[in-house]
């Protein structure tokens, strides 16, 4: 049986297909669509709003105006910190990026 120290280390593994497919996104330069797939995956809704808000301002100017990276820096800092607590995988992860 396992202890409580045990249950509480136990990670998930980010499925590997998708960091493939960010890797790719982010290849491509579609960095805040790779982010948006990211917390579409962990089914994170205020953070999806939030990096699809920022997709469609990316899209509207036709580039990411410096104002929209700095905020969008902001909500990376939490959202890879929560894939970074969560998933046991979380370097391949970062390395997608």
């Amino acid at each position: 049986m396992k202890d409580f120290k045990e249950i509480l280390s136990e990670s998930k593994v980010f499925p590997k297909d998708i960091i493939t497919k960010m890797a790719k996104m982010t290849d491509w330069n579609d960095h805040t669509g790779a982010r948006v797939l990211l917390a579409k995956t962990i089914k994170h809704k205020k953070m999806l709003a939030a990096y699809e808000g920022l997709d469609a301002v990316s899209d509207y100017f036709g580039e990411s105006p410096k104002e929209m990276i700095d905020l969008r820096r902001m909500i990376d800092k939490k959202l890879f910190d929560y894939v970074n607590r969560n998933f046991s995988n979380a370097h391949d992860v970062d390395m997608a990026f």
